[in-house]
């Protein structure tokens, strides 16, 4: 997928939210726009003048149906094209809380932050609470890469294992991550994030991890 197919999904994303969000009062509607404009000269004394719109576009409740929308990205250009200026989508997922008993969702475009590593995605991200003593969630989807192309072949799979409940004052996660490049498996990641209090006295914390 190029930089145009994400701009223009980003760009048909938020006209679909804002076509939804108008039969409904409801919705909550928020944004930001904001311009960057530079002036310089490169290492050939070319002058370079790159000029960078930033979008950002959240949407709560979308037709009071409990679905949420998150969206930023970037359209970049470069006026005199003298300098590399690459158009950014940074995330654009559709959320829901609850969509069954302690099971939230989010789709599309995503950061995920694990133990045994990060990365920015384009899947689906599941976390279960209350799963006995345990809170479970799997995520899976594209890897994307923002410093290279888009390569269909390129995936990320994971999940992670916390628990608030089974020792008092302990927090401990455990979290595992695979990465695919060009469908061939790349490494494997495990994590294990461990958070211990002694109230008003001290904390213990590690954060251990291990590639395969």
């Amino acid at each position: 997928m190029n930089v145009c197919s994400r701009i223009s999904a980003l760009l048909a994303a938020l006209l679909l939210v804002g076509a939804v969000c108008q039969v409904s009062a409801a919705t909550r509607i928020s944004g930001r726009a904001s311009t960057e404009f530079e002036w310089y000269d490169n290492a050939d004394e070319d002058t370079a003048t790159p000029i960078y719109q930033y979008l950002l576009f959240n949407a709560d409740d979308i037709a009071d149906s409990g679905w949420t929308f998150r969206g930023y990205g970037r359209l970049a250009d470069d006026f005199s094209d003298k300098a590399e200026t690459d158009s950014t989508l940074y995330y654009a997922y559709l959320e829901k809380r609850n969509l069954l008993k302690d099971l939230d969702l989010k789709l599309g475009r995503q950061f995920i932050v694990t133990s045994a590593g990060a990365s920015v995605m384009d899947g689906l991200y599941l976390d279960y609470r209350n799963l006995g003593l345990l809170d479970v969630s799997f995520f899976g989807g594209g890897d994307v890469k923002f410093d290279d192309d888009y390569n269909s072949g390129d995936w990320i799979v994971g999940g992670e294992i916390s628990s608030r409940r089974l020792i008092k004052h302990l927090v401990a996660d455990f979290s595992y991550l695979q990465k695919w490049e060009d469908s061939e498996l790349g490494y494997e990641l495990f994590g294990l994030d461990l958070d211990y209090k002694i109230p008003n006295l001290m904390r213990f914390y590690s954060e251990p991890s291990t590639a395969i």
